[in-house]
């Protein structure tokens, strides 16, 4: 595990632990937390402007998703989901 270290402004010391304490949980954990769901956010953020630029250089052609009722990998009809 590697050590990450940043220095807070007074304001946003005392708003970490005013949350983390109303919380309950330790600062470096929230940290940890908050760090890891903005990474996973971002790492979404880019790969959704990745897949709207493939569509963007290539665009979907017409009938390459259409479906066809007699397709054997559809489901029937009056099966539920």
């Amino acid at each position: 595990m590697k050590t990450f270290a940043t220095p807070l402004s007074d304001d946003a010391y005392d708003d970490l632990r005013c949350v983390t304490t109303h919380l309950g949980v330790a600062p470096e954990d929230f940290a940890r937390h908050v760090l890891a769901r903005a990474i996973s956010r971002q790492k979404t953020r880019m790969l959704e402007a990745q897949h709207q630029e493939g569509y963007a250089r290539q665009p979907v052609k017409p009938g390459e998703f259409d479906l066809n009722a007699a397709d054997p990998l559809l489901p029937d009809s009056d099966e539920t989901w």
